[in-house]
């Protein structure tokens, strides 16, 4: 026995498709109005939806470069975080393992070397104290960093001159790589 969404009597269903009672059609005629406003509602839903898309893909179509490249930092500093602190990584210039925040810090700074920007070999966990109030504390850094890359891949950063230049979509598929890389790093 079924019992109807709309009198709440009891009845035996005569198909898979009744859904109301047969005695009363006052609540058909009624389930067919609340279907209906369902439906109407359901697509409504769905037409708000595809509003919000088209709008987040024009927001994304006026960002300009700088824009990109800023949320892509975000990320890059957010991935380098995760990655030291899911190594067991402390500061890589006190070698500090307690701090309020973290901070990702650059080796060769966003000013010098801006073609290293995003180059997660440049990039490593420091407290805030050593990267925003010692300036980096760049000496310190600059004893640690060959233990934590290697001498050959310091070498390379130190002596790296090439210039990158990046288009628009060249920040956007990096920021989609690192993306997916902070992904795995959460969740395994």
């Amino acid at each position: 026995m079924s019992r109807c969404p709309i009198c709440r009597s009891q009845f035996k269903r005569l198909s898979m498709t009744q859904n109301v009672c047969r005695e009363n059609p006052a609540c058909a005629e009624q389930y067919g109005r609340e279907k209906a406003r369902q439906l109407a509602e359901k697509a409504k839903r769905a037409e708000a939806k595809r509003d919000r898309l088209e709008t987040r893909e024009r927001k994304e179509k006026l960002k300009s470069k700088s824009d990109v490249a800023k949320e892509l930092q975000v990320i890059v500093n957010k991935y380098i975080r995760e990655r030291d602190l899911m190594a067991g990584h402390g500061c890589i210039s006190c070698e500090t393992k307690e701090t309020p925040r973290w901070d990702a810090g650059h080796f060769r700074s966003v000013g010098s070397a801006p073609h290293l920007r995003f180059d997660s070999r440049n990039i490593h966990l420091q407290c805030s104290k050593c990267n925003s109030f010692l300036a980096g504390n760049l000496l310190a850094y600059k004893e640690n960093l060959p233990a934590r890359i290697g001498q050959k891949v310091y070498d390379e950063l130190v002596s790296d001159q090439v210039p990158r230049h990046y288009t628009k979509e060249d920040l956007q598929g990096l920021k989609a790589c690192f993306c997916e890389k902070l992904k795995e790093l959460k969740h395994g």
